[in-house]
């Protein structure tokens, strides 16, 4: 029998703020039933600085690691994700919004990170809440689609 030395698969779960909302809780929650596992050492990274009343702290266990944006307005944040993802190696990635979804699908294009399974969720059409500006906005983002092995709609 060989001896483990540690997990043998890194898990990366992304979302955009510290708040309770139903993307943040779907993550919070599958990263803590990985992060169960003795095989996988799960990472936790939120686009936006810590609250102080941070619902992350509240609900993922201690064996998961948590690392925080600069900035507490995720817009100001979601540009500095990038170079917090550059040249790092996952088994999975999780991620469950429209920013964070196109922006791993285009570094996984251009291997700017490895990714062996990139999983987005979409929680809304957001083609039937903007037009405009933020619909065309949305649409761009869309096109950067494309490198995920599932998208769960």
């Amino acid at each position: 029998m060989s001896r483990v030395d540690g997990p043998a698969k890194r898990a990366l779960f992304i979302v955009i703020t510290d708040y309770p909302g139903g993307a943040e809780r779907v993550t919070f929650g599958l990263a803590s039933e990985l992060a169960s596992r003795a095989e996988w050492a799960v990472e936790v990274k939120i686009v936006s600085a810590r609250l102080s009343d941070s619902f992350a702290a509240r609900v993922l266990p201690p064996s998961v690691r948590v690392r925080y944006g600069p900035f507490h307005n995720w817009f100001l944040a979601f540009p500095v994700l990038p170079f917090r993802l550059l040249f790092r190696r996952y088994d999975l990635v999780f991620t469950t919004h429209i920013y964070t979804n196109a922006l791993l699908s285009i570094l996984r294009r251009w291997n700017l990170i490895r990714v062996s399974r990139l999983v987005t969720r979409e929680s809304t059409s957001v083609f039937d809440r903007y037009a405009g500006p933020q619909g065309w906005l949305f649409d761009r983002l869309y096109s950067a689609y494309g490198e995920e092995d599932l998208l769960i709609a």
